[in-house]
């Protein structure tokens, strides 16, 4: 079976699914998500359509948002539990 996720981040909803997949006696064969944050250490290796560091450097090069946006989330991909507590979010996972 292809497990397929929209968006992976930080494997958390993957480890879910794969848990209940196991329990259904499933063989998950690979894991495809459409976007992948490749900033988190997972526990599962996937297949992805992009990763979001592609994603930045295509809206730069491309000049689609701002520059100050794309700085913002150079500095979420660099170091995300960093860039989470400075905004009251979790420091880590």
């Amino acid at each position: 079976m292809l497990l397929i996720d929209d968006l992976a981040t930080d494997g958390m909803s993957e480890a879910v699914f794969l848990n209940a997949l196991e329990q259904a006696e499933t063989d998950v064969m690979e894991i495809f998500a459409f976007i992948d944050f490749d900033v988190f250490p997972t526990a599962h290796s996937h297949v992805s359509l992009a990763k979001l560091r592609d994603i930045v450097d295509c809206a730069r090069k491309d000049q689609y948002f701002g520059l100050s946006m794309l700085e913002e989330v150079g500095k979420f991909i660099e170091d995300p539990a960093h860039w989470s507590r400075q905004r009251g979010g979790i420091a880590g996972l």
